[in-house]
């Protein structure tokens, strides 16, 4: 492909893009394919010869595009929403173009203080403590990472490190693998399924711990879980508190749970993927009571950020706790820029993205008031369908807040699961399931696209699909009653 066929194709893909953006809502949600559907669709082995792009792309939309889930429309309302904007998606083409490979200060200056900046423009939108801020006097610092997973990982490795010196000190005949054996990491039942990923990939013990009513740990839990192992001979070291727990978007009170992580000397990291971006909007604040005994905090700007999958703003209080066990000390990555922070010390990988780019053109575009303006219609959608749904007498609220709505059929689990097999079935919208207080229940996520003709139309699927179960049972009742008639007249009748 030479520039002017690059050009040429820019100009393809972005109306392509744009028409995709515009009528999405049209589509059904969920893709009409099977698994293997794309094989026998393609060659056995790749083309011996490069192929024209005309052909490319028109393989593109008539076999690929078929099998896409359409994570864009305003009527997806599963997980959690998928964030993206047009200046994320130009940063997204520019990222590419530069293509700057950033395994240090060095290799591009401006990746490292542009990442500098722009985490200290986030950390103040949201009000954090100071002591995370690039700027701190201390060693706190922000970097970004891929996902909510790579940073709680890398939280665990520092809480790691720094429990097995300090207990290395404590008793010196241990060996560091005696230690580790009876390293603890508790989370709550309501936390995204990455922690446990975490605690199998540190090979710690990890303890899944109990909410109360409102999906909450509470002190009294933490105490109680902590203690019991403590008793049995095991060290407690850290401990993943929710911020928008995936289930219901609840939230560990950090002013109960911190205090008790401090007393234990175990790091506290808070998981913010979703709910984090809230913080914006200072009315929304009263959840981070309590941030400031976190030694970590990690918040996924590609949820309710706006910005495209994948960056995650991750803050520590001591950058060096995690430096220290990432360090690796190459002649490759020396320079004479001593000032110069080196990201690479700080993730898993050596080189990173420009990610900073994305979130500073997206952060320019829309500003804080733009920002704000989302989160807050975000929640008011969410607010809007939870009162439609509590107009109709079958529904129960199990909770609410924050652009998620969780809710179930009063008739019970098996009639909640087979609504929401019907729903997607049916691919209009889409909708996740969960379990909440030992029930199924339904997730109605407000995408970043979703208006509120969108909720209306949503409602009106999940109102329309519980009436067609009902009808179904009604028939179904029917048949029974007249079968059991007719074996009541045969009784009567003597052969």
């Amino acid at each position: 492909m030479e520039k002017n066929e690059f050009l040429q194709a820019i100009e393809k893909v972005s109306s392509f893009i744009v028409n995709y953006l515009e009528t999405v809502g049209e589509k059904n949600v969920l893709p009409g394919v099977q698994p293997g559907y794309l094989t026998p669709l393609t060659e056995e082995e790749c083309p011996k010869s490069g192929t024209d792009f005309e052909d490319i792309f028109t393989e593109f939309r008539e076999k690929i595009m078929p099998g896409v889930t359409h994570w864009a429309s305003p009527h997806f309302h599963a997980y959690f929403p998928a964030g993206n904007c047009y200046p994320s998606m130009v940063a997204e083409l520019m990222m590419a173009g530069i293509n700057n490979v950033g395994v240090n200060w060095e290799a591009s200056p401006a990746m490292t203080e542009l990442e500098t900046v722009v985490l200290n423009w986030l950390g103040k939108m949201m009000n954090i403590p100071e002591e995370f801020l690039n700027s701190s006097d201390g060693h706190g610092g922000g970097v970004f990472q891929n996902t909510s997973t790579e940073s709680t990982l890398l939280s665990c490795i520092a809480a790691r490190k720094a429990t097995i010196d300090k207990w290395l000190q404590l008793r010196p005949n241990w060996s560091e693998s005696q230690i580790s054996s009876k390293l603890t990491i508790y989370t709550s039942i309501q936390s995204h399924s990455s922690v446990e990923r975490v605690g199998s990939m540190t090979a710690l013990i990890t303890r899944i711990i109990p909410c109360n009513e409102e999906g909450k740990v509470t002190a009294e839990i933490l105490q109680s879980a902590i203690e019991s192992d403590i008793a049995q001979g095991l060290i407690p070291c850290f401990y993943v508190a929710t911020m928008g727990a995936t289930t219901t978007c609840s939230w560990d009170d950090l002013s109960e749970v911190g205090p008790v992580c401090e007393a234990h000397d175990v790091w506290m990291h808070v998981d913010a993927a979703y709910a984090g971006a809230a913080l914006t909007c200072p009315e929304l604040r009263y959840i981070s009571n309590g941030l400031d005994y976190a030694k970590s905090f990690a918040v996924g700007l590609h949820k309710w950020f706006l910005m495209s999958f994948d960056v995650v703003a991750y803050w520590l209080k001591d950058t060096t706790a995690l430096s220290d066990v990432m360090y690796v000390d190459r002649v490759y990555l020396k320079h004479n820029h001593n000032k110069g922070i080196d990201f690479t010390h700080l993730q898993i990988g050596n080189g990173r993205k420009f990610k900073a780019l994305k979130v500073w053109m997206t952060l320019k575009s829309f500003g804080v008031k733009g920002v704000q303006e989302h989160i807050r219609r975000s929640v008011m959608l969410g607010q809007y369908f939870e009162k439609l749904m509590t107009q109709d007498k079958r529904f129960r609220i199990a909770t609410s807040g924050f652009g998620l709505v969780v809710f179930a059929l009063k008739t019970g689990d098996e009639d909640t699961e087979e609504l929401r097999r019907l729903i997607n079935e049916d691919k209009k919208i889409m909708l996740t399931p969960a379990h909440y207080l030992n029930k199924y229940v339904i997730r109605f996520a407000v995408n970043h696209s979703t208006r509120s003709e969108d909720v209306e139309f949503a409602w009106d699927v999940i109102r329309s699909t519980t009436n067609r179960m009902e009808n179904t049972y009604k028939k179904s009742e029917s048949v029974d009653v007249l079968i059991e008639n007719v074996g009541d007249y045969l009784s009567t009748i003597e052969i």
